[in-house]
């Protein structure tokens, strides 16, 4: 038949003669699975023809046209094989146990090329390899495009519905769709993406499944020298119920030089919706970035306790980005119930270069932004937490040095605002040497409830570095300095800080150094507006309800420390007929202190 009949007719069928089917199966030349003796008839088994098919067809366009054909064995894909169907009509059917439907041998292989098939599993099989729609190793050239995958996997194994197994390159996973495919196991995921398979592209696949471990699956287990090229995963939508939308985990889970995540759609995962961790230590020194950016994720996280977050990474020994993200109530579940743990908006840990700025996280049931080193890792940290939003989370930034040694802190131009939801605005612990930090620019709200701080050190070695122009408001106590947090050996810019409608201003834990404040800070132009003492404050507490000149309440003048004309205390319990409270009118150890005069 001419081929301009071929055209004639598939375009009354198909549509216009700019149908990707039509320009696909007329190409010269092309194969017809039929032509093979394949039926599509739901019945007979298809395997030998589809496969014959294939064989002959190795650098020519395999058409399988509607119909459905069942699968009993594995369909092995030479190099330069091009598979095209007619989208959910053309349905390739596994009707046993134990096998891949599409599968390469592991001998090198080039170009392959599956789009607009549907694949339709049995949700049986205990195999983690021979349970798989699509199974491709040994290949560079991988296309799959407009294909669904549905129902493959078993809750007994750690099945995939397409695995890129075992060194891949130059591969493109688009527009396909996934739902009802299941694994219990702990390497599960619709897509995976397995060992030094790089340089890919994964966008615009919608994924549905509800009882399979990952959406994205991406485990590389590389080792030194191993760093596996680039990826980018983008515009997907991942809406079923898993444990991670978008997983690189164990191993050096997304060791690539250049990483990009980046406006996607993930909604309703347990643990969380995107993670990325690097090759620590294998991929110290390796130039390129990773990038998370543009995504929303919602309702996800929560359901275990340290592996949680709306995003979460680890062990990257390069610079992490994330920036522009929208996470919404990380740790709640879709229907407004708090799962198990608090939840996490963003969690870095065990990271050595992150910059996180300009994301939007709403309603954490834990920490909108958490930074911590807990099983070792980078000795050292360099972060930048600037320009983001928390609202209603139960600490908008919390950082947990452990063992790190903080090189350089910026925390800036933040606004941390809680109307509905008591929180604490920032939270520092246990950073044991800054060289250069800045606490700045940032805007914080509270409730005015017990037991939450605008900004809250503890165990921290020294502060050395910058904290100026912040605005807190509406907090139990504005900010909460433990030992030597400020004192001798501290370098602080510290001025324009408005400390406003708190119930205490600034709240001072004394220990090694007897007043805190006393060396080496700048103070100036503090404002503690409407902050008052508790009832009874324990002598070891020094509340100051401004800083230059320091006011301070207390029961009696001090007896110790170094003052400076012009230092107060107010009288923390006053009486008619005993001091207002002193004044200090000499400087020294303590000083000269007069009374303000009885009441």
């Amino acid at each position: 038949m001419a081929l301009e009949k071929v055209i004639q007719i598939l375009t009354t069928i198909l549509g216009t003669a700019t149908n990707p089917i039509v320009q696909f199966i007329t190409k010269d030349p092309y194969i017809d699975v039929r032509a093979f003796g394949a039926t599509g008839n739901g019945v007979t088994d298809d395997t030998a023809a589809i496969q014959a098919a294939v064989n002959a067809g190795v650098g020519k366009a395999v058409f399988i046209p509607k119909g459905v054909y069942l699968i009993t064995s594995s369909i092995d894909l030479p190099s330069y094989t091009s598979l095209c169907g007619q989208g959910s009509q053309s349905i390739l059917k596994q009707s046993a146990d134990n096998i891949n439907i599409l599968t390469t041998s592991a001998v090198q292989k080039y170009d392959i090329s599956i789009e607009k098939i549907a694949f339709l599993g049995n949700n049986t099989g205990t195999s983690n390899l021979d349970s798989n729609a699509i199974l491709i190793r040994y290949t560079d050239g991988i296309k799959i495009k407009d294909c669904r995958i549905t129902h493959f996997g078993r809750n007994t194994c750690s099945a995939m519905a397409i695995n890129l197994y075992q060194y891949n390159s130059n591969y493109e996973i688009v527009g396909n769709y996934f739902a009802d495919n299941i694994s219990s196991g702990s390497g599960g995921g619709d897509l995976t993406i397995y060992q030094t398979t790089y340089n890919g592209f994964i966008s615009k696949n919608i994924f549905l499944s509800t009882s399979m471990r990952t959406a994205i699956y991406c485990y590389q287990g590389v080792g030194a020298g191993e760093i596996a090229g680039k990826l980018i995963i983008t515009d997907n939508i991942i809406r079923g119920t898993y444990k991670a939308g978008i997983l690189g985990q164990y191993g050096g889970g997304m060791s690539y030089i250049n990483l990009i995540i980046s406006n996607n759609i993930v909604e309703n995962c347990l643990w969380y919706g995107i993670r990325a961790d690097g090759g620590y230590p294998d991929d110290a020194g390796v130039s390129g970035n990773i990038t998370i950016t543009g995504n929303v994720i919602s309702y996800c996280a929560g359901a275990h306790e340290s592996l949680n977050g709306g995003i979460m990474s680890a062990e990257v020994w390069r610079p992490m980005i994330i920036t522009g993200n929208v996470i919404n109530y990380p740790g709640y579940t879709s229907a407004g119930a708090a799962r198990t743990y608090p939840g996490f908006g963003i969690n870095v840990r065990e990271n050595m270069d992150a910059v996180i700025s300009g994301n939007t996280i709403y309603h954490a049931s834990g920490r909108g932004i958490n930074i911590e080193n807990v099983n070792g890792g980078p000795t050292y940290l360099n972060a930048k937490i600037i320009g983001n939003r928390m609202t209603e989370c139960l600490y908008g930034i919390y950082i947990d040095g452990w063992t790190y040694d903080v090189k350089h802190l910026e925390i800036e131009h933040n606004t941390i605002i809680n109307d509905a939801v008591n929180g604490t605005g920032i939270y520092l612990n246990r950073i044991t040497t800054n060289t250069h930090s800045s606490i700045s620019y940032n805007h914080l709200k509270g409730t005015k409830v017990a037991d939450f701080y605008g900004v809250f050190f503890t165990a921290t070695a020294l502060f050395t570095g910058k904290f100026v122009d912040n605005y807190i408001s509406n907090y139990a106590i504005g900010i909460y300095m433990a030992d030597t947090v400020i004192g001798v050996g501290s370098t602080v810019q510290w001025e324009r800080n408005n400390i406003n409608s708190c119930t205490l201003g600034i709240y001072y834990l004394v220990g090694t150094n007897d007043w805190l404040l006393d060396v080496g800070p700048i103070y100036s132009g503090n404002e503690n507006n409407t902050s008052k003492a508790p009832a009874a404050p324990a002598s070891q507490y020094k509340i100051a309800l401004s800083v230059f000149p320091r006011v301070y309440f207390d029961t009696a003048a001090p007896t110790t420390g170094t003052w400076a004309v012009g230092d107060k205390v107010i009288n923390s319990t006053p009486v008619v007929g005993q001091p207002k409270g002193w004044v200090c009118t000499v400087a020294g150890l303590p000083g000269t202190w007069v009374s303000e005069g009885n009441l």
